[in-house]
């Protein structure tokens, strides 16, 4: 499959942007090596309205622009993940809470904070709005890493949608995806401080979350790994806010 489709292929299936089907099987495991560029222009749309407009707004319409581009498919994950992960007492029936499109109080409360948190660290960075185009850039790659990363025991459901995901992914789609963030982030920080800040979020929190739903839910699935993207994409925000304030 050619570079072309394959990112047409990534767009669709992380946004709802008119790009087509976000096709299945092989098709879909190569389009990973472009999800930190989708990653890349989402954070660069959202960053906009913190450079056009007031900043008692921005945070909060830049959020929203996140939102209807992703379909919150991210954040629907994170508030899945936490119901199920918070609420299930073995893996089993965690997962079967994740399968219920209802929201419970963890996921509720989980949805809030980080939205919350978000906003908040996105008015620290009005100052420096293409940062959230280098978080999204490497959250998107976190998950990658994942993919990669996953043991032949914990495939999914082949019924699942992103199942065919699981075991066609490899190092190579992770590397040139790893490689296309730092590119990103070198063009929002123009120094290696920044990258090494975000990169090794990234690492750690991929390495730290793939043992943590392991142990929780024997196997990744679509909502954990939109949790762990929401998850770094704040991480992310948040140690450039820091480093940004020092």
């Amino acid at each position: 499959m050619g570079a072309w489709a394959s990112l047409r292929t990534a767009v669709a299936f992380l946004t709802r942007l008119p790009a087509g089907s976000d096709g299945d099987g092989p098709r879909l495991a190569a389009s990973t090596a472009w999800f930190s560029l989708v990653g890349l222009g989402v954070g660069a749309l959202s960053a906009l309205p913190l450079i056009w407009l007031p900043e008692r707004y921005a945070a909060l319409v830049s959020i929203l622009v996140t939102v209807l581009v992703t379909g919150a498919l991210h954040e629907d994950g994170l508030a899945d993940t936490c119901d199920g992960v918070f609420g299930g007492h073995d893996p089993e029936s965690r997962r079967a809470i994740m399968r219920d499109s209802r929201i419970g109080s963890y996921g509720a409360i989980g949805l809030w904070l980080l939205l919350t948190s978000r906003w908040l660290l996105l008015s620290d960075l009005a100052a420096t709005p293409w940062t959230l185009a280098a978080a999204a850039g490497f959250s998107r790659t976190a998950a990658v890493l994942l993919l990669a990363n996953q043991r032949p025991e914990a495939l999914p459901d082949p019924l699942a949608k992103c199942s065919t995901l699981f075991g066609g992914v490899t190092w190579r789609e992770a590397m040139v995806c790893f490689g296309i963030a730092a590119g990103g982030g070198w063009a929002v920080f123009g120094s290696l401080t920044g990258i090494a800040l975000c990169a090794g979020v990234t690492i750690t929190a991929s390495g730290l979350c793939g043992m943590f739903l392991h142990s929780h839910l024997g196997r990744l699935n679509g909502d954990a790994l939109g949790a762990v993207i929401a998850l770094v994409e704040l991480g992310c925000l948040a140690g450039v806010a820091m480093l940004s304030g020092s």
